[in-house]
């Protein structure tokens, strides 16, 4: 959705959209379930991980695929159990070790592929595929984060501060956009209008609900098995709507993604 909307509408300006949409649906929620100030400014401060990272996800997009763009985005897990180590002292055993090292080798040879073959839409850009890393990185700050804020918090209450701080940073960032192409909207298609409202709906209100609610349920590390059927999923959406196609390389250093991540989060058991 997000590759559908971002050719007729300017990535900023598409991730304000998206966070408007979601914000109208759950700012009565945030409102009655913020209760101080102090509060208020825990959970915007905790959300911009979250948000700073669709910033670098709508950028990188652009230059790479759906389909190894998710691929890099199931590293999340792995980053995820070292930080809940460091930051919440979550128990790191060997095997934690081990599915760490084996994730990371798969992200790095996902993330350089472009410079091993020929760069088409089909394997990425390196450019691209350095943003979104960078996106899924302060992205794993979040899970660990928003735990501690979990005492006080509804899932749905953190589902919303995080979006309203996502609308509330993407209106700011899209104001040079706009001034740039101040008649960017004009033409833009119905489909392209659609791909934002279904992100806004299912990718953002109903997505980090779930998540939030997994969070609680388990452990930040846990709840991020949640991004591991991204990649699957996401090449069966991008090859319907897009024609992406795997590669061999792409399959290679997921299957060592993936696996690495199921180290990881098995060691917990």
């Amino acid at each position: 959705m997000t590759k559908i909307g971002l050719r007729e509408i300017p990535p900023l300006s598409f991730a304000a959209y998206r966070f408007i949409l979601a914000s109208i649906i759950v700012l009565p929620i945030f409102v009655k379930g913020v209760k101080t100030r102090r509060n208020f400014l825990r959970i915007l401060g905790v959300s911009l991980f979250a948000a700073v990272n669709i910033t670098f996800f709508v950028y990188g997009i652009r230059l790479t695929g759906a389909t190894i763009s998710q691929v890099i985005y199931s590293f999340v897990p792995v980053m995820v159990g070292i930080l809940s180590y460091f930051l919440i002292k979550e128990r790191i055993t060997l095997r934690k070790i081990a599915g760490i090292t084996l994730g990371l080798l798969g992200v790095i040879i996902t993330v350089v592929l472009p410079t091993l073959t020929e760069t088409t839409v089909l394997r990425g850009n390196l450019k691209g595929n350095l943003l979104i890393f960078i996106g899924a990185i302060l992205f794993s700050f979040y899970p660990v984060l928003s735990k501690s804020l979990q005492k006080e918090n509804s899932p749905m209450v953190l589902t919303s501060g995080f979006i309203i701080t996502a609308a509330l940073l993407h209106i700011i960032l899209a104001v040079p956009e706009t001034i740039l192409q101040p008649s960017w909207w004009v033409g833009v298609s119905w489909i392209a209008w659609l791909a934002g409202a279904v992100l806004a709906i299912f990718g953002t209100v109903i997505f980090y609900w779930l998540w939030q609610i997994s969070i609680q349920l388990g452990t930040p590390t846990t709840a991020s098995m949640l991004l591991y059927l991204q990649p699957i999923t996401a090449f069966g959406w991008a090859n319907i709507l897009l024609g992406e196609k795997l590669i061999p390389g792409l399959v290679i250093s997921g299957m060592m993604i993936l696996g690495g991540a199921y180290l990881t989060t098995q060691a917990e058991s």
